[in-house]
């Protein structure tokens, strides 16, 4: 016959990771991967809005060359801070919080 302590500890390898105090996996390799390209596309989306601002001030700059108008470089500084800067955040952030918050790897 079973003892009724062991019945309520059981199973003990199952428990709660965080009744334990453990903390679950977190890839902190990945996540830091993700803010350094966050960073990295936010330095370059920085130098192209200088390059567009510049550009609004004085047309003139950097010639009239189609890849160099004011349109295609604004659309770089846009689109680097949205997917560059903004995504690589969004993602190394949750991929932080998910596993604390769910208990368990992403």
């Amino acid at each position: 016959m079973t003892n009724p302590v062991e019945i309520a500890s059981y199973p003990s390898e199952r428990r709660n990771s965080q009744s334990l105090g453990a903390l679950p996996s977190v890839e902190y390799g990945l996540i830091r991967a993700h803010v350094f390209a966050s960073l990295v596309t936010l330095v370059f989306s920085v130098l192209f809005g200088i390059l567009v601002a510049t550009k609004f001030t004085f047309p003139e700059f950097l010639g009239s060359h189609g890849w160099l108008t004011w349109g295609r470089l604004r659309y770089n500084h846009t689109q680097g801070i949205f997917f560059g800067w903004l995504g690589n955040a969004f993602l190394a952030f949750f991929y932080y919080a998910v596993p604390r918050l769910a208990d368990g790897p992403v």
